[in-house]
This record gives structure tokens, C-alpha cells and sequence, in this order.
């Protein structure tokens, strides 16, 4: 589907968007000389800026005729839409590491650094080296015309013609510009925008993220890697000694100019064997101070977690309890399964942990979960295939219907809710019909009908089955959910190649996320980026509100056998998850059937293979 701009230049025909924001869209098109080309509509907050934009197109256009730049063969602005229009050479395309071609006008994607790296994973130190001195000569350039980036991130880095360029240049200004650009966090420098130092710091950041694989808020850890990489020796550690003066948060110790780095960056590319590794350490010790060494004491693990036998193994076959199944006044455990034969009814006594089972007959209708009413103290579980509900009481052994269902959504499958703002029991999507949604819908029991909810956020995430290979769970007060990962993709149908994407298993991708849906405004908010953490043996996950925090048990997978781990993300924090180190009991956790959180001490419980385990997490 083509998206049509607000406004269109003349001469220039429009085939498809290639990537869209708020107020700014990128075009493959067509030029006046019917030539292929990148076509980018910026809408421009403040008209009164143009006439400060189209100066800086003036110095910019010549510029980008130099090596390191994508190529702007036009430009102009139209006042009566507030609009700057920019035509620019293609890059590579990300599916054929070559230049444009017109055979591949409905595949092609731009070659940005980070579609790079997710493709490909860390690059080697010398085409890092290659890649930095490209673009820090580019800076020099733009920094000596009075010109500063202010957007520098590895999915502004192209690759063009084989060469790594800088790409974007909607947020390029002056020191003291009026256009409007808030930055991308993790790569703004603590200074603020608007200086050559900031370009310095936010490239600083972005090789050290294609350069190791990390992401740019584990700045400046090193994985083994990269320190036992065979150019470790002679180029790694004069990489790591320019990225961390030019990542150094304070100004005053951060390479003082583009061409500073680029000389720096060249000296590193010959390479020099260190006489001392001990003198080299201590250096580098002496660099991590200040700025750096703050930023390592805020991102320390902030816990650590204690583990503890509390019950031996159970019975917990075909167990699907979760936090919403615990009657916490009672302090029972209740698990509801839909079996062939008959619904079984689990049930633990989170106090002696005695073990019982009810049985009743097959529902035929078919049901994903269940949650525990506290009001009716029934279990209230949901077929998937009608929309039918009923009430299991593990009081009275009694069944009874609350709705005859009128839903028939068969790819419902994903996760039952009681809502707490409006009081209705709501699914959230799954996987059915060889595809996965996002589809939530809702049964309002007043009118007796299920109802779509429709969402009002910005974004939302992609289609996904959260069961397969993710989880979903709501905070302590069941208004705010939370979304890890699970299989899918962009629109929800089996086989559909996503570019950039890291790993593939036949039908979806592992998303690798987490989101926050605000069941009060229908809001999503996302906390992690696609495939950006995505451990193996991730077994369960669980809100932590002693923490502020979502906890993630990572286990064993089978044949490669782990000591587990909890690992916390702090809700506001921004960063990746951080390990907590371990002491006391281990286990493997291969299989993780139930993860809950005490209210009274916030003790992680943990009901796995090997038995019952909590887990205390206490400041480090």
C-alpha cells in the first residue's frame, strides 16, 4: 500500500514508504529523470525555521558530493505545507549487499548499519576502525561548515556503495538552532545538543554497540569476545581506549574534534602490540573514573538474589497456574486444565504445599487459562472457540455458565483478564488459523456481548502468539500488563520475512521484546526493542513491585544445562536486563511451571521440575 505524503514535489512519483515517523516520511521513488531515488517529506514544526533550513541545504548539498555522506542531489521547501522535501541517492539494499536495482523494487531495504549488525552480529575490529574513520572524516567536514548531525545512531549510518556514510539529515543544525530535534536517548551526550562534542559522543556510542553487540547503556563493558579476538592485541584495545574518550561523558575528557578522532581511529587501524599489558590495564583503569566510573556504580547489578528450597518436587503435570490463579487470602495455588479425557482442577496449599486434584467432566468447548474472582471465588475460565465462560468453584466442586458465548475467535488464545477499570473479562490474542494477532476483546457483563477493544497508543506491538516463546502478566494492581516477546511478526501471517531481523523458525520470529499495555488509557508502551535481549533458556517472567522491576527466571534448555539466574528490568531505567548474582541453593530450572511473587515479602516463588524454590532478593 502506498502512504501518501502531505506533499509531493513536482516531478518525483512515489512507489512505496520505506520508513515513517510522526511528521516525516521516506519514499522509494522515482525522479524527474525517471531515476530511481530516496525521496524524504519532513513536515517542519516551526515554519518560521525554514529559512534556516534551506541555508543549511545550501552549505549541505556540496557536501554530500565528499565520501562519507549519502549523496543529496535535490532539495526544497514549500511554505504552504511547512514542508522540507529531499531527494537522495539509494544505499545498498540490506537483501543484496549491492546497489539499487529495478528488479528489486518491491523487496528493497537501506542498508543501515544497525540492519547490518542485526544480520550479521559484531563486527571485526578493523571494519569497525574502516567504518569510524569514513564517518569521523565525514564530521570533520560538516563540523568545519559550521554544521552538526544531532542524530548519529547506527540506523542513521548507510552503507553506499559498498562505504559506510552518514545518512539522515532532517535534524542537522547550528549551535543554537531553532529546529526542533529532542535526540535519541543513549546517544545525546550529557552536554546537550547542538556541538561537535555531541556528534563525537553519539558515534563514540554507536561503534561501540557494532562493535561488541551490546547495547550502547552497557557502555563500556567488553564481552570475552572481544578481548580474546585474535586483533585484540594489536587494533582492540586502541578501539577501546578512542571509544571510551569519545564516549567519556564529561566534555572536558571526550576527544576534543572530529578530526581528533579520525586521527586517533587511523593510528588505532595500523595497530601497535602493547609492551605492557599491566601499564595498559592501569591506564585504562584511569580513564574509568568520574563520568564512566558513575556510570558503571548506576548500573551495577542492584541485587542479589538468594534461593531457597521450600518444597520437594510435585505432581505438576499439565499445570497452567499463574500468579492470577493464586487465592492469596486462602494462600492456595489453583491450576484449571482442559484435558481430552476431563477438566482438572489443580489446587497447592502454599502453606503445607499439599497437592490435590479435582476432576470434572470434558467441556468439549476448550478453554487457554483461567484467573481467580476474588468477589465470587470461583476460577473464571474462557473458551476460546465460543466465548463461553464459566465459573469453577474449588470450594463446592460446582460448575456454572456465565455466558452462553457469541465470540467464535479461534486465534484468541493468548491470555484471560479480569479488568480492573471496567470490570469486564477480557482475551488477548494468539495464535489460531496458521496466524498470530493482537486482537484483544472484552465481555462487558452488563450487556452480555464481547466487544473489540480498540487501542489508542501510538504503537502497539506486533502480531504475536504470547504463549509461544513469551508470557504476559499484569503489576500488582492488574491495571498495567506486560508483554515479553513470543513468536510472530509484522502482520501476522506464517512465513513472512521480516529484513533485519536476526532469527528466523520457519513460520515467526522470536520478537525478543517487552511492552507495557495501560489497561486505563489502552496504551501500549515499549520498554525493549525487537531481538534486542533474547537469552535461551528465558523461562518465566513476573512483576516485581518491591523492585519497580520485571523479573526473568533464565533456566536450562535441554542438553546444555545452566545454573538459573533472575535478571531484573527496571520499568524506568531504560536499560537491558541486569543478572543478579546467585547464592544459596541452584538448580537448572529446565521447565519453570509456576512463577509468583509473596505480597508480604516479595520473595520470588518459583514451582519447577526440581520443586519449590523462593528466591529473596536483597540490595548488593
Amino acid at each position: 500500500m502506498i502512504v501518501a505524503p502531505p506533499f509531493t514535489p513536482a516531478g518525483y512519483r512515489v512507489v512505496r514508504v520505506l520508513s515513517e515517523r510522526p511528521g516525516s516520511w521516506v519514499f522509494l521513488a522515482f525522479g524527474p529523470k525517471d531515476s530511481a531515488c530516496c525521496l524524504k517529506i519532513q513536515q517542519v514544526a516551526h515554519p518560521e525555521a525554514l529559512g534556516e533550513v534551506a541555508a543549511n541545504r545550501q552549505i549541505l548539498g556540496p557536501l554530500t558530493e565528499m565520501p562519507g555522506f549519502i549523496p543529496l542531489i535535490a532539495w526544497g521547501v514549500d511554505p504552504a505545507h511547512s514542508v522540507l522535501w529531499e531527494e537522495m541517492s539509494l544505499s545498498d539494499d540490506l537483501l543484496t549487499f549491492a546497489g539499487f536495482s529495478v528488479s528489486s523494487v518491491d523487496t528493497y531495504t537501506p542498508l543501515t548499519l544497525a540492519l547490518w549488525a542485526q544480520n550479521n552480529g559484531p563486527a571485526e575490529t578493523l571494519k569497525v576502525l574502516n567504518w569510524g574513520i569514513q564517518l569521523a572524516g565525514a564530521l570533520r567536514l560538516l563540523h568545519q561548515h559550521g554544521l552538526f548531525h544531532r542524530d548519529i545512531k547506527p540506523a542513521n549510518l548507510l552503507i553506499y556503495q559498498g562505504q559506510c556514510v552518514l545518512g539522515d539529515y532532517g535534524s542537522i543544525g547550528r549551535t543554537g538552532s531553532t529546529i526542533e530535534f529532542p535526540g535519541t536517548e543513549g546517544y545525546v551526550a550529557p552536554d546537550g545538543l547542538g556541538s561537535p562534542a555531541l556528534d563525537i559522543f553519539a558515534l563514540g556510542r554507536s561503534l561501540y554497540e557494532l562493535w561488541t553487540g551490546l547495547d550502547r547503556f552497557q557502555f563500556p563493558s567488553l564481552p570475552n569476545s572481544v578481548m580474546a579476538s585474535a586483533d585484540w592485541e594489536r587494533h582492540g584495545w586502541q578501539l577501546n581506549d578512542v571509544l571510551i574518550s569519545a564516549a567519556d561523558g564529561r566534555v572536558s575528557q571526550r576527544v576534543p574534534s572530529a578530526n581528533a578522532l579520525e586521527e586517533a581511529l587511523i593510528r588505532a587501524s595500523v595497530g601497535k602490540t602493547r609492551i605492557s599489558r599491566r601499564k595498559i590495564l592501569m591506564g585504562v583503569a584511569g580513564v574509568l573514573t568520574s563520568g564512566v566510573a558513575v556510570y558503571l556504580w548506576k548500573n551495577r547489578p542492584p541485587y542479589r538474589a538468594i534461593w531457597k528450597r521450600i518444597g520437594q518436587r510435585g505432581a505438576y503435570e499439565s499445570w497452567i497456574g499463574t500468579e492470577l490463579t493464586v487465592d492469596w487470602k486462602q494462600r492456595m495455588f489453583y491450576s484449571l486444565n482442559d484435558e481430552t479425557r476431563f477438566v482438572v482442577l489443580q489446587s497447592i496449599n502454599l502453606n503445607s504445599f499439599e497437592h490435590k486434584d479435582r476432576e470434572y467432566p470434558p467441556m468439549k468447548y476448550g478453554f487457554f487459562g483461567a484467573f481467580f474472582d476474588e468477589k465470587s471465588r470461583e476460577l473464571t475460565a474462557v473458551s476460546w472457540t465460543t466465548g463461553k465462560i464459566f465459573g469453577y468453584s474449588p470450594d463446592s466442586g460446582e460448575v456454572r455458565t456465565i455466558h452462553d458465548g457469541n465470540l467464535e475467535r479461534n486465534e484468541l488464545n493468548g491470555y484471560i483478564y479480569r479488568n480492573p477499570v471496567n470490570q469486564s473479562i477480557g482475551c488477548f490474542g494468539g495464535y489460531g488459523n496458521h496466524r498470530v494477532v493482537n486482537d484483544r476483546w472484552e465481555y462487558d457483563i452488563k450487556t452480555g456481548v464481547w466487544n473489540q477493544v480498540l487501542e489508542r497508543a501510538d504503537a502497539i506491538p506486533w502480531k504475536r502468539s504470547p504463549r509461544q516463546g513469551g508470557f504476559m502478566f499484569p503489576d500488582l494492581q492488574r491495571r498495567r500488563w506486560y508483554l515479553v516477546g513470543g513468536l510472530g511478526n509484522r502482520s501476522g501471517e506464517q512465513g513472512e520475512v521480516v529484513p533485519g531481523l536476526k532469527q528466523f523458525q520457519g513460520d515467526f520470529y522470536p520478537l525478543g521484546d517487552l511492552w507495557e499495555l495501560d489497561l486505563l488509557e489502552n496504551r501500549w508502551r515499549n520498554l525493549l526493542g525487537l531481538q534486542s535481549w533474547m537469552p535461551p533458556g528465558l523461562k518465566s517472567a513476573v512483576f516485581h513491585s518491591g523492585t519497580n522491576s520485571v523479573a526473568f527466571v533464565v533456566g536450562s534448555q535441554r542438553g546444555d544445562p545452566q545454573e538459573a539466574t533472575v535478571w531484573l528490568q527496571n520499568l524506568h531505567r531504560g536499560n537491558l536486563p541486569i543478572r543478579l548474582p546467585n547464592s544459596g541453593a541452584k538448580i537448572n530450572a529446565f521447565n519453570v511451571l509456576g512463577c509468583l511473587v509473596e505480597p508480604e515479602n516479595q520473595d520470588l516463588w518459583l514451582f519447577v521440575d526440581e520443586g519449590i524454590f523462593s528466591v529473596k532478593l536483597v540490595p548488593a
